[in-house]
């Protein structure tokens, strides 16, 4: 009986002492008033989706996993990802462990759910015994994961919470505008060498901030892997390449969201589904304690412009966003933080001032609302017809815009 005692003593005291390494790791950071959190994460590192005609690794031979899926890299980045929320966010989520508190929706790309599945062994393993569904003599993984609910949507074409697919003629149309920028017009002027330089080599010609950041996207994930152009390239000149890329492939990150009418037609459909869980916990609706939307970088940089807390840097693989809702005890005020983590391994996540709430960390959440409503649409298929004769804008965005 005394042993038992002991025992339940120093698990309470370990918990106690993992608790307050969750809060060292992070410092600062109280949610001791927090009432949701919601998660917005780009999927983990992944094989290339495309390549160029003379990319000497095109075969599937050098990925295993697949053509634009998750790799290894990726998943453990993604467990270890749900690990620090369990970590940093466990007095909140508790010691229950249930997957009835989560809600979990994901693009229907194979990366994504497989990205979230990751993310959740991390955050939820059955430590409650009520959860576990084996043990360790017949069934051992019963012990350590659980499988969760996760939604999607189909066809994915359509989907307009967590993909930027659907054909929208408006956002054609302004994206022609912003292009035809005079000083976009001198930027990309001004990359003609690089233009000239990468047409000679990689079999099509690279004439466009579009081009640029595919062929940025399939130089890095290589390179990530251990291969290199050596046939034509140093190392050492194929990072100069990656690097001028890079720089075209933010120029396009910071163009291709800068209107009002694109923020509202590709960030407003998650706006919305972020503003209605906040909603519901004021009206005493709500039944989860975390939401968890898994997505992709076009649609991460697409809510930020939106919301105008975008750094002008592309989301790295697992970057996270993580919006919460905070109410002081005896106060009927509710209020918004948003912290975003670029880089899932650095540890501490940047809090964002909020731009429409006169840049405040706390944002008293009517505020919120207002900042957020002209971004909620109510027909998306008639805001993008209304404002140009569309036949003229049918080109396909996928190659671009889903990451």
């Amino acid at each position: 009986m005394r042993t038992s005692s002991l025992k339940i003593v120093f698990l309470l005291m370990l918990n106690a002492y993992q608790r307050c390494l969750a809060s060292d790791k992070w410092p600062n950071h109280d949610i001791s008033t927090l009432k949701l959190l919601q998660i917005v994460h780009r999927h983990g590192d992944r094989a290339p989706i495309s390549f160029p005609p003379n990319d000497p690794y095109q075969d599937i031979k050098y990925w295993r996993e697949g053509i634009g899926h998750l790799n290894s890299k990726g998943k453990y980045r993604m467990y270890k990802l749900g690990e620090y929320i369990r970590q940093e966010y466990d007095q909140y989520l508790g010691d229950e462990y249930s997957p009835r508190e989560v809600y979990t929706r994901s693009s229907l790309s194979h990366r994504c759910i497989e990205s979230v599945s990751s993310l959740l062994a991390g955050a939820y393993p059955p430590r409650n015994q009520h959860w576990q569904w084996g043990n360790a003599s017949d069934a051992q993984l019963g012990t350590l994961w659980q499988p969760f609910p996760i939604e999607t949507f189909m066809p994915k074409r359509d989907d307009i919470v967590l993909r930027q697919e659907k054909p929208c003629p408006a956002v054609y149309m302004e994206k022609e505008l912003i292009y035809k920028r005079p000083e976009v017009q001198e930027y990309l002027k001004n990359k003609t060498d690089l233009f000239d330089r990468l047409s000679a080599v990689v079999g099509y010609p690279v004439d466009s901030i579009k081009k640029c950041g595919q062929l940025h996207t399939a130089l890095q994930i290589e390179m990530s892997a251990g291969l290199y152009w050596s046939h034509v390239w140093t190392r050492d000149e194929q990072q100069e390449i990656v690097d001028q890329l890079l720089d075209v492939h933010r120029m396009a990150y910071r163009l291709d969201w800068d209107s009002t009418v694109i923020k509202r037609l590709r960030a407003g459909g998650l706006v919305k589904e972020l503003t209605k869980n906040f909603k519901s916990v004021i009206k005493g609706t709500n039944d989860k304690k975390l939401y968890i939307y898994s997505t992709h970088d076009s649609m991460l940089a697409a809510l930020m412009h939106g919301l105008n807390i975008f750094d002008g840097e592309l989301p790295l693989f697992g970057s996270t966003l993580l919006l919460e809702l905070h109410q002081n005890p005896g106060e009927e005020q509710y209020y918004v933080k948003i912290y975003y983590l670029r880089d899932t391994y650095s540890g501490v996540p940047t809090p964002l001032p909020l731009g429409d709430c006169q840049n405040k960390i706390d944002c008293p959440l009517p505020e919120f609302f207002e900042s957020t409503n002209p971004l909620i649409y109510h027909n998306f298929k008639k805001e993008c017809k209304n404002f140009i004769n569309h036949e003229k804008y049918t080109y396909d965005e996928k190659l671009y815009f889903i990451r």
